[in-house]
């Protein structure tokens, strides 16, 4: 895992809060804080990833108007549970994705991408004097760049608490626990904002009521493993959350403007042109290895007169011929040929 997080770490991360910490530092009131840092860090990354977000959220929005073409194919294999019914379902289910040009995979592209960063931000965190370049001024000084409201963003949330508890710092123990609260509280507002506006058909598909246990877990999963990370990866996880919700608020209204039954008849269109276009290729391959086929036959028969010609030479050949001295060897050929077989 470190084989891929490391580089990605130290090439992709630290690098860009590097700058974007070099350019709040350098600014006229001079914003020296590793928080503020990653929260535009945050900003940053979920713009970049705005054409995916988009995508993520058009196939939600087409996936809530094909939802009856699904729905009718699972309850077609309903109770079947044969591997050869299951993979006839997977199919059909694929075809119709395919039939309206949808891609159930581009939903998952967005947090594919977002996982490593997540765990890059952890490294950078614990070792940022080895990966981040710091201002000259702050060079050897953890105390001043790992600071953000009271909490030291390299340390976790749960070592945070034990200390603060004991050393009777109430408000500092606040702040700590305010961390993985956040984290779930915006995981669960990201997830809800995304399944608005889905109808009850979609609602009630089996696999969407499976989905709907995961938006339940996922928040207190989020709680739980924010608790154990540096507080610098809950401030990236949940600032992430924040700025994908407002995304995809945006995203809603601008997608409630738009005739979804007309985009879903021209992507149908182009994807029957694309289907019409690999059928056609494949048929005059087919076209071509049957014209193949024929002059092969054809070239056979053409053997088979040369042969028949070349007999009747032999046949009218003259005495001391080349011809009639190929003829010989043929027949005392052929005589060998019939004492070798008992003739």
């Amino acid at each position: 895992m470190n084989a891929i997080i490391d580089p990605i770490a130290r090439y992709l991360v630290s690098p860009i809060i590097g700058l974007i910490y070099a350019g709040l530092y350098n600014l006229p009131i001079s914003i020296n804080n590793i928080g503020v840092t990653i929260i535009v860090f945050t900003i940053v990354v979920y713009m970049l990833l705005l054409p995916l977000t988009y995508k993520q959220q058009k196939f939600s929005k087409i996936t809530s108007k094909i939802q009856p073409e699904i729905s009718a194919i699972q309850a077609k294999y309903k109770g079947k549970t044969d591997t050869e019914s299951r993979m006839k379902m997977n199919e059909e289910t694929q075809y119709v994705y395919d039939k309206y040009g949808a891609s159930p995979m581009g939903s998952c592209l967005p947090l594919l991408i977002q996982l490593p960063i997540f765990f890059a931000i952890y490294r950078v965190a614990i070792y940022a004097t080895e990966y981040i370049k710091w201002p000259m001024s702050l060079q050897g000084d953890a105390s001043v760049y790992n600071s953000f409201i009271l909490l030291d963003v390299s340390n976790t949330p749960l070592n945070t608490i034990k200390a603060s508890w004991a050393d009777k710092s109430f408000g500092v123990l606040l702040v700590a626990l305010l961390i993985p609260v956040l984290s779930g509280l915006s995981q669960w507002i990201s997830l809800k904002v995304g399944t608005a506006g889905q109808s009850e058909e979609v609602k009630n598909n089996p696999a969407m009521k499976s989905m709907q246990t995961m938006n339940i877990f996922m928040p207190l999963f989020s709680v739980f493993i924010v608790f154990s990370m540096p507080i610098a990866a809950g401030i990236y996880w949940i600032m992430g959350a924040f700025v994908r919700t407002a995304q995809m608020v945006v995203l809603n209204k601008h997608f409630d403007k738009l005739d979804f039954d007309a985009i879903l008849a021209k992507n149908k269109e182009k994807a029957d042109a694309k289907r019409e276009k690999r059928e056609g290729y494949s048929s005059k391959m087919i076209a071509n290895n049957g014209t193949m086929k024929t002059r092969s036959f054809e070239a056979a028969g053409s053997d088979k007169e040369a042969i028949e010609k070349a007999n009747e030479l032999r046949k009218t050949a003259k005495p001391g011929s080349m011809a009639s001295k190929a003829n010989l060897v043929s027949d005392f050929n052929n005589r060998n040929n019939r004492n070798d077989q008992g003739e």
